[in-house]
């Protein structure tokens, strides 16, 4: 098992076009090996020229389940060689599987190759371990393939029981997310993310400065943004979501909603998923919703609605660091870059620092940056200033 392992992971470096060595057998080959499960099937081809694994390919296959795998590898050698040149036949095909007799695949392919081609079965020796190598890869890519498929399928359940629940026009296969956020009624942010089939798609995640709403008003704000993403997507000519996602109760909702309406847009679906009982908001719906804990479709939206939330404060954060590196300690005369750290560290933002007394302001930077600073506080005009000390006009 460990051999094989460590086989397989060469394997992995072939995506990278390096080369395995298989072994003393220098003959050219073809290792071709077949998995199943139900259905589904996973066939890998691995090409050994001069001894070495020179490339791999693999295929996701569909099986009647009537259909056995030897039926299996007989098709598709048939499919995949004969859209190869005669060069690209190599003098020797290892198969896990035998083809049928009646099928007379090596006909087949002598008459392709236009020379002797044989088709085998090892049971032993050094073609044996090959061909367990192309086994062992086959079962790999379908068990990744599987996994694949069925986190495919959760998501698609998840949209489809989002539309049910909620009895939405069609499935939610895309959907967008908006969240505000704000650090003391300054610097109000907001974050719009997208979900689609269920996944996030960063490459489509935009964050927004709120321009036209002063102090803390999330009503307006989400208005805002809701409006200039709606303006840009018509703008662009882009498709609307099938869904919008807001991060709040009634009022947020209601605010959104009108942003629709003022853009023509009142048709796309929306809600609103309140924090503290996961309730959903809907238009024209007195009474919230209460979805079941478990399910899948609350989990979606929640899923958005907390990566929404997120997004919008780590743009906040992002905000917040560079006011606290750029502030009004950069405009006093004869503060330089480490008396500012200095400061900031000590008194942990510039608001604090501008409050704080001649005695406070002495103990960590000294007295005579402490009197620039005091004397700058009480006359910011930098014209009044001159080596910290006020100037005649």
């Amino acid at each position: 098992a460990a051999r094989i392992r460590d086989q397989l992971r060469d394997l992995e470096t072939v995506q990278e076009r390096q080369r395995v060595d298989l072994g003393s057998d220098q003959d050219p080959k073809d290792l071709i090996a077949i998995q199943r499960t139900g259905k589904v099937g996973s066939i890998v081809v691995l090409e050994v020229r001069e001894g070495l694994l020179s490339d791999r390919k693999q295929f996701e296959v569909s099986l009647p389940l009537e259909q056995d795998e030897s039926a299996a590898i007989t098709g598709f050698l048939k499919s995949y060689y004969l859209g190869r040149s005669q060069g690209e036949i190599p003098r020797e095909v290892l198969l896990s599987h035998v083809p049928p007799q009646e099928e007379n695949m090596e006909a087949l392919l002598r008459e392709l190759r236009a020379a002797p081609v044989t088709l085998e079965v090892p049971q032993r020796g050094e073609k044996r371990k090959q061909l367990d190598l192309a086994l062992a890869n086959a079962s790999m890519q379908l068990t990744e393939y599987l996994a694949r498929r069925e986190s495919r399928d959760r998501r698609n359940y998840s949209v489809t029981a989002l539309q049910e629940d909620l009895a939405l026009p069609a499935p939610p296969n895309r959907i967008e997310g908006f969240d505000i956020s704000h650090l003391s009624g300054t610097d109000t942010v907001a974050s719009q993310v997208v979900f689609v089939d269920g996944k996030p798609r960063k490459q489509d995640y935009r964050h927004y400065n709120v321009k036209t709403v002063d102090g803390i008003d999330d009503f307006a704000s989400m208005h805002e943004i809701v409006s200039r993403r709606l303006r840009r997507l018509k703008e662009e000519g882009k498709a609307f979501p099938d869904l919008i996602l807001i991060d709040g109760g009634k009022g947020q909702l209601h605010a959104a909603l009108e942003a629709l309406k003022e853009q023509g847009c009142e048709d796309i679906p929306i809600l609103g998923l309140a924090k503290r009982l996961e309730e959903v908001f809907l238009p024209g719906h007195e009474e919230s919703i209460l979805l079941p804990k478990a399910s899948a479709a609350l989990r979606l939206l929640q899923q958005v609605r907390d990566e929404a939330h997120r997004f919008a404060i780590t743009f906040q954060r992002s905000k917040r660091k560079t006011h606290l590196i750029e502030s009004w300690l950069d405009e006093v005369p004869g503060v330089g870059e480490k008396t500012k750290f200095k400061l900031l560290r000590a008194f942990k933002s510039p608001l604090k620092v501008k409050e704080a007394s001649l005695e406070e302001l002495s103990v960590v930077a000294g007295k005579s940056v402490a009197e620039k600073l005091i004397q700058y506080r009480a006359n910011p005009d930098p014209l009044l200033l001159r080596d910290g000390i006020p100037a005649e006009r």
